[in-house]
């Protein structure tokens, strides 16, 4: 065997047995858990609004709660999967869009099955800190509560008219910070910002400039702030 042959065949072993080493090192850096889920319940309020709908504010509140399965991906690197049950919707004046004094005299309540699936990234190893949620949620409508008094609604849409052609199909984006305390409990808050609209007014017109009519809805879409907590059961 010649001399280059030689080198070639060293160099290559060499390598190996660094590429080995390293992995090892890194498996022992890393300190996985035996049990590489964690269950959890979660209880919290959602704080929503409903884009499209003229008026801003999160203040139609209602419940948010289910269970989440997190895979230890890495150790500070976890896939929550979640089963929620999430109240969102939206709080509306009736009347004119331009009143002096709008009375949130109005309510709309959508009732939804939703999972939530993100990565969530720890930003320490400890078992205490801070961290950052990112992924999205897909959900289904599973009832519609509307409260609104169509006798002193002279204008704009009536919300009980239009409600058999909400989507049941609901997709969002979502954010989310928090911190952990101890192994079995943290405090989240997420932001839902949506990807799809639940409602589309086929028949839409603007009105004609300088009109006084108030605009019927274009689209509606689902906007949420949700505070949470989790508390980790296995």
């Amino acid at each position: 065997m010649s001399t280059t042959n030689k080198i070639k065949i060293l160099t290559i072993i060499f390598f190996l047995t660094a590429a080995v080493q390293c992995d090892a090192q890194r498996k022992r850096i890393q300190k996985l858990p035996d049990n590489r889920f964690e269950l959890s319940v979660l209880t919290g309020i959602n704080l929503s609004q409903i884009d499209g709908d003229y008026f801003t504010g999160f203040d139609q509140s209602g419940l948010n709660a289910g269970i989440q399965v997190d895979a230890i991906m890495a150790p500070r690197l976890r896939l929550s999967v979640g089963m929620m049950y999430s109240q969102k919707g939206a709080m509306i004046p009736h009347g004119v869009v331009l009143s002096s004094n709008p009375k949130n005299d109005r309510q709309v309540r959508l009732n939804y099955i939703e999972i939530p699936i993100l990565f969530k990234f720890m930003l320490n190893q400890v078992h205490s800190g801070a961290l950052v949620e990112v992924g999205a949620s897909l959900a289904r409508l599973s009832s519609t509560q509307i409260i609104e008094r169509e006798a002193f609604i002279s204008k704009g849409t009536i919300y009980n008219d239009i409600s058999n052609e909400f989507d049941k199909a609901d997709a969002n984006a979502v954010f989310g910070i928090g911190f952990t305390i101890g192994k079995r409990f943290s405090l989240v808050m997420r932001y839902n910002y949506g990807l799809t609209k639940f409602y589309n007014n086929q028949n839409f017109e603007l009105p004609a400039q300088f009109s006084t009519q108030v605009k019927e809805v274009e689209f509606l879409r689902n906007y949420n702030m949700t505070i949470m907590g989790a508390y980790r059961i296995l």
